[in-house]
């Protein structure tokens, strides 16, 4: 069967690349937001309770066991690593496409055997006679080449991870997006307030995860051409993940708890990434689920910025 790979023109992949300021560059100086108890209603009723199936708090913290920040638990099985050897763009099958109109959640998703195929875990392949340029490393922590905000660039990013195949010129951009999002991530880190409340962890730990998995998805797909080992750990080094949480057992409003929750696994994930592995493929899904459709919370990633994400989850 043949595979339709829409044009750069039709996917606009370097418009994301203009400078320009987005909402997500204000809101990075704007973290410390108010916890809200209600619900969001991005997603549509329909379950027990008004809630659509698949998405009840129990089915979604509870169906997916969770790796932790344990020593034993950073061999999780299914992790990817990320090596400076040949491009692991093949993990992933490219001649199937994502699932779409999954609405029924995580059981059904399993149940047919999805999890590679979805957007939210799925890679393409570098087509025959690609070559990629290697990563510009002298760039990446200079000053003079920090951008505005990284949104644009994980947009541009999620663009190019959508397609079956990658040509010379997806390529070309996507490393061109790497350098930038690498830039970008690593001076906004290294400036950032830290204020410690449940929201503020999700919103600071959520936009982490989002920029990790995009940059080992990139090495997997570049392989050498990262040159991980000439800059990785000095960018995960500015990266403070080490948020003094509570038990959530201790926590009785139903939303804190649900931060708490979720920012204890997001920064279990972060771990992983920090060692230049992407987390199991079941792992990496139910985050995304979690930030972009639970219908508890009302934090950053929930903002209409985030769309594009909330689409490919089918939550919007």
């Amino acid at each position: 069967m043949q595979v339709h790979v829409q044009t750069e023109q039709q996917l606009h992949l370097g418009e994301p690349l203009l400078e320009g300021r987005s909402d997500l560059e204000t809101e990075d100086d704007e973290l410390g937001s108010v916890e809200t108890p209600a619900f969001q209603t991005s997603v549509q009723p329909g379950g027990p309770g008004g809630l659509t199936p698949g998405l009840e708090p129990d089915s979604w913290l509870e169906a997916v066991q969770s790796i932790t920040r344990s020593p034993e638990a950073q061999g999780v099985a299914g992790a990817s690593p990320v090596t400076d050897g040949a491009s692991n763009a093949g993990q992933a099958s490219a001649s199937s496409a994502p699932r779409q109109g999954d609405r029924g959640g995580l059981k059904d998703l399993l149940n047919v055997g999805g999890i590679q195929k979805h957007p939210y875990v799925r890679l393409p392949v570098l087509q025959k006679g690609v070559v990629p340029r290697p990563i510009c490393v002298p760039l990446l922590f200079d000053e003079i080449q920090r951008r505005f905000s990284h949104h644009a660039y994980l947009s541009t990013m999620r663009k190019i991870f959508a397609l079956e195949t990658l040509n010379q010129e997806h390529v070309d951009v996507l490393i061109d997006a790497v350098e930038r999002l690498v830039t970008t991530s690593w001076f906004q880190s290294r400036s950032k307030q830290m204020r410690f409340s449940p929201v503020f962890a999700v919103e600071t730990l959520g936009v982490y995860f989002m920029v990790f998995d995009a940059l080992v998805c990139a090495s997997q797909l570049l392989g050498e051409s990262m040159q991980s080992h000439l800059w990785w750990e000095k960018f995960t080094a500015a990266f403070n993940t080490d948020f003094k949480l509570p038990d959530p057992k201790s926590i009785a409003q139903e939303t804190r708890r649900f931060y708490v929750t979720l920012a204890r696994r997001l920064a279990a994930a972060l771990d992983i990434y920090k060692q230049g592995m992407r987390p199991p493929a079941l792992e990496v899904y139910t985050l995304k689920k979690l930030l972009f459709c639970f219908p508890l919370g009302n934090h950053r990633l929930k903002r209409p910025t985030w769309d594009p994400w909330k689409r490919d989850g089918q939550c919007l």
